[in-house]
């Protein structure tokens, strides 16, 4: 009987879409934006939350 286990992953990690996918989330969230400390808070929360997501729904 031979082994059964996975030696690698079954698919590979989409790293052109992924970069795809930061590229056109931060482009549009940063475009004409100015720094403030308040408002870079929570931007990066909802930024982050947006390309976890698109990613998540990526790699149904």
């Amino acid at each position: 009987m031979e082994n059964t286990y996975q030696l690698g992953p079954t698919q590979h990690f989409p790293v052109v879409i992924v970069n795809q996918i930061l590229k056109d989330v931060l482009t549009n969230y940063l475009r004409e934006e100015q720094y403030e400390p308040e408002l870079c808070r929570q931007l990066a929360k909802t930024i982050s939350e947006v390309i976890k997501t698109q990613v998540k729904d990526l790699m149904i």
